[in-house]
């Protein structure tokens, strides 16, 4: 007789439902196998299968001293075919000869009385698919009554293979960012926004000169920072917050030791599905190696600007005393004077801008101021930043054209005015910005005979150097001379100096205007921010545009809103 058979007559109720395993377990040949026929089963055997089939957890039934497999279809679908269906019914030893050493011990505490047993993400190799693959699982074993004492135990399984996996493919990964965070001495900080609690890694905390075993606030933080800064670093963590922007900024630290240290702090908030901030990561970076260099680098460049100057002063003197004695006449003297002086005083506008360019408004103003100023001149046009090369010849023009106008021109005459307009135009594939100079009111022209050396500057030097073109008419009312500047991205560094900035969805737009937003300190932090947020939409998959435009208002009313109700 086989395990647990009994006499026909005792409970012979059909084993229902389950599924591929009822059907299964109904259609074998209970003869052949050690559970026998169902209709001989104990009605406690019975009570387990039918428990166990009606689950919709994975679970293994073990029954008797031979610990018989029975399992239901939830737990077949982790069985490779190595398993199913010829573990049904097999001694566990037989079925799970791999899973015989960790699950055994276990099983015999559980049928001796000791109570059931929990395992969290045990490592239990299993045969599937012909090899042996590596697998977890999360378990629980339970005691199962026959009927005279212990029947059997019931293993509620779930396989957890691959949550363990990413677990460690995210462990392994935050701990290759936090070396790569410390070797790179980048602190990480998370910042609690309803609560404004700070979490803050130890070398977050190095970088703001604290004990990175310490406890270290948001306060703290706060209170690190130079007293000059803090204004300044609450109202641009304000503007992150408020605007869904990245926030990035550069503040002075006071160490403990009393030293003084740079440090750029980045991050950016998120928000519940109402819109509401939750909180703000990002990093710290100790940059008071780069600011040293930059503040070295500027001496240099001031101590560079005051030796060219000296070397203009030098050569203007030079030049007078070598003409003077060599009996060249006065005029042409006075010419070569009002030349370096025009060069001079581009040198001077490029030195105010640092050298990284310079508007071409205050180009124009300088070169003119000397003949007439706003008194002669009409000057309009948008804000253009320009290249130093550029820059420097357009104020060589604009002085020989300021020459010719007082010798011959509208500025020969009291009554002459001349007229400085630019705008920016399409030609050909390339935008381009055309300058014009337009004198009315002198005496009437008459096309010159020879061209002299400032025609010569202008119509071939110049074009040259513009990569562009240079076209005077010499009408009869007065000279126009027409400037194209080709708008390359090494020429022209941005349109407008002055700018509002506004955002319609991946849209930003950037117009002159006569109130500036709060948004930047300098026309470089916008582009600089407008280039960031370019990027990350492109490591985003998406794309984004940047529209430079000379007029009109660019911030969206729903904006405008908000930004009213903030004052």
């Amino acid at each position: 007789m086989s395990l647990d058979e009994r006499p026909e007559n005792t409970d012979s109720l059909p084993l229902r439902g389950g599924g591929e395993i009822g059907d299964a377990l109904r259609a074998r040949d209970g003869a052949a196998s050690p559970l026998g026929e169902i209709q001989r089963w104990s009605p406690a055997l019975r009570r387990a299968v039918q428990q166990l089939l009606a689950s919709a957890h994975p679970s293994l039934l073990l029954w008797g001293p031979r610990r018989l497999c029975v399992y239901n279809t939830a737990f077949r679908q982790c069985l490779g075919p190595e398993k199913h269906p010829k573990a049904l019914g097999q001694p566990f030893r037989q079925a799970f000869a791999e899973w015989g050493p960790p699950l055994e011990s276990d099983v015999a505490g559980v049928m001796a009385g000791e109570g059931a047993v929990w395992r969290e993400n045990r490592r239990m190799p299993i045969h599937r698919h012909g090899i042996l693959t590596d697998a977890w699982w999360t378990y629980s074993i339970n005691p199962i009554d026959g009927d005279e004492g212990p029947g059997g135990v019931l293993i509620l399984a779930q396989e957890t293979t691959g949550a363990v996996r990413r677990e460690a493919l995210i462990t392994a990964e935050d701990l290759n960012l936090r070396l790569a965070l410390d070797s790179g001495r980048i602190g990480s900080w998370t910042l609690d926004l309803v609560s404004w609690t700070l979490d803050a890694s130890p070398s977050c905390k190095i970088n703001f000169g604290r004990n990175p075993h310490a406890p270290f606030t948001f306060d703290d933080m706060r209170e690190a920072i130079h007293a000059d800064d803090r204004e300044r670093m609450a109202g641009a963590l304000s503007r992150a917050v408020e605007r869904g922007e990245d926030y990035d900024i550069e503040y002075r630290v006071m160490r403990s030791d009393g030293r003084e240290t740079w440090i750029l702090v980045r991050g950016r908030a998120g928000y519940d599905a109402a819109g509401a901030p939750l909180s703000m990561s990002g990093i710290s970076m100790d940059i008071t190696g780069r600011k040293h260099a930059e503040e070295h680098l500027r001496l240099m460049v001031d101590e560079l600007n005051h030796r060219v100057k000296n070397t203009l002063a030098t050569v203007q003197s030079v030049s007078r005393q070598t003409l003077r004695n060599g009996g060249v006449d006065e005029s042409v003297r006075d010419v070569l004077d009002a030349r370096l002086l025009a060069l001079s005083r581009a040198h001077d506008v490029l030195t105010n801008e640092q050298w990284s360019g310079a508007d071409l408004q205050p180009i124009v103003r300088q070169a003119c101021e000397p003949f007439g100023g706003e008194f002669r001149f009409d000057i309009s046009g948008p804000s253009v930043r320009l290249t130093p090369r550029i820059a420097i010849a357009l104020a060589l023009a604009f002085h020989e054209l300021c020459t010719n106008a007082t010798k011959y021109g509208a500025l020969s005459t009291p009554d002459g005015r001349v007229s400085v307009s630019w705008s920016y135009r399409q030609r050909a594939a390339d935008p381009e910005l055309e300058i014009v100079w337009r004198e009315r009111g002198g005496p009437a022209v008459t096309p010159p005979t020879r061209r002299g050396f400032g025609s010569r500057l202008i119509q071939r030097s110049l074009a040259a150097e513009l990569s562009g073109r240079a076209e005077v008419d010499y009408a009869p009312d007065g000279v126009v001379c027409t400037l194209g500047v080709r708008l390359t991205q090494a020429m022209l560094q941005a349109k407008g100096t002055r700018l509002v900035v506004g955002r319609d969805g991946d849209s930003w737009t950037v117009g002159d205007a006569h109130e500036v937003l709060q948004w930047f300190e300098t026309q470089a932090d916008a582009i600089s921010y407008l280039t960031e947020q370019l990027n990350a939409l492109r490591v985003q998959g998406r794309s984004g545009t940047v529209i430079f435009q000379t007029a009109g208002a660019s911030d969206p009313p729903a904006r405008q809103r908000r930004r009213r109700g903030m004052r």
